[in-house]
């Protein structure tokens, strides 16, 4: 298995300067916040003694003002993107027990040296 996720959550901790928590914001949490976990971690290949993996993570966006989602959630695109990741999914809207949120999907292959390869 291939796991980038500290990388991962430090660049979406530098982009954002905010905290990124794993699964769920605890209680305690500051807000506008970021929620990110592991969806896929596959193997894709194993090529010439390199191995590959199909890696895919969600981030939520979690804040009490909605206007701070849409900022939130264009740092992190422009992030992962500039890094080689593809957005594979954008949740709606959502609004639940006075926070406003939004999840994105963001997929790439790699190898396990951590470099990523556009799918």
């Amino acid at each position: 298995m291939i796991d980038i996720r500290k990388d991962i959550v430090d660049l979406i901790k530098k982009t954002t300067r905010m905290n990124c928590y794993f699964m769920t914001p605890p209680k305690d949490a500051e807000f506008p916040c970021v929620v990110y976990n592991e969806v896929v971690n596959s193997d894709y290949a194993f090529v010439l003694g390199n191995e590959y993996a199909n890696i895919a993570y969600n981030f939520t966006v979690y804040s009490t003002d909605p206007t701070d989602i849409f900022a939130i959630v264009d740092m992190i695109d422009r992030a992962l993107r500039d890094v080689g990741f593809n957005k594979d999914y954008t949740s709606p809207d959502m609004y639940s027990d006075g926070y406003y949120s939004k999840t994105l999907r963001f997929k790439a292959i790699i190898n396990h040296k951590g470099e990523i390869y556009n799918n």
